[in-house]
């Protein structure tokens, strides 16, 4: 694993809330319990990383692996237990910032590795033919109680307050359970059944609470994913800097890279 950073122009998270009846009772689930693909767990928002470069991809990679989509998972929290943070969790927070700095959600998929096309020096490619990879990216939904609602700013109107045009523009901090949907669209498309070219990077992952890292295979975002055109060729799910590229080109810059 080597230490690469990539500026983010921009990521749009979304928070989408709504009123709730009835007992709290879910801290946080997928949006989608049994996704077909990473489209299937797409929201509001989504990332905006710029265009890349065909080096830029070798130098963020470590491995390069073509890959049959087995099963894509939930979308998770990198909280502990993979929930919602509690509203203990949150006010920890808010004395850092903003209750939400350091969450963040992402879409676990099974591949079943075909073949290694490259590998970076020192990487070693898994022993095994399937493997978990990370997409960043996806939706999680819950309730939050009373106390989670205030803790993020949550307003509502009042009872009896008449909403729509020309009504009385009142607003209160929320009373009551509140319905959310936390994440964003994923950028990568991988669908179950479907065959790709990935590149994968090495990954420590923050937990949201700093109680430590997870280490995961992450799909390198964006030009992260090649899949096969009607002719057969490799092309790249997203467009690069510099225009068309060559699959074989990328990878073989992965293993000659000592960045």
């Amino acid at each position: 694993m080597r230490d690469r950073r990539r500026s983010i122009v921009a990521v749009g998270l979304a928070l989408v809330l709504s009123a709730c009846a009835g007992e709290v009772t879910d801290g946080g689930t997928a949006l989608v319990s049994d996704p077909r693909s990473t489209s299937d767990v797409a929201v509001a928002g989504g990332g905006s990383l710029g265009p890349i470069l065909p080096a830029e991809l070798a130098d963020l990679s470590d491995l390069v692996v073509e890959v049959e989509v087995v099963d894509v998972k939930p979308s998770v929290l990198n909280t502990t237990d993979g929930r919602f943070p509690s509203a203990t969790e949150l006010a920890a927070k808010a004395g850092e910032g903003h209750p939400l700095v350091g969450l963040e959600v992402s879409t676990p998929v099974e591949v079943r590795v075909v073949d290694v096309l490259a590998a970076a020096p020192g990487t070693s490619p898994p022993g095994t033919k399937t493997l978990v990879v990370t997409v960043a990216g996806g939706a999680v939904r819950g309730i939050l109680d009373p106390t989670q609602a205030r803790l993020l700013g949550v307003l509502e109107v009042p009872e009896g307050i008449q909403e729509g045009p020309g009504a009385e523009e009142v607003e209160v901090p929320a009373t009551g359970p509140v319905d959310f949907t936390w994440g964003y669209a994923p950028s990568e498309t991988l669908t179950e059944g479907g065959r790709y070219v990935l590149f994968l990077s090495r990954t420590e992952t923050v937990r949201y609470d700093g109680s430590g890292t997870d280490l995961r295979w992450t799909v390198v975002d964006p030009a992260g994913v090649f899949e096969q055109d009607a002719e057969g060729r490799w092309r790249p799910q997203r467009s690069f800097a510099s225009g068309p590229v060559d699959l074989s080109t990328v990878a073989s810059l992965v293993a000659t890279s000592q960045s």
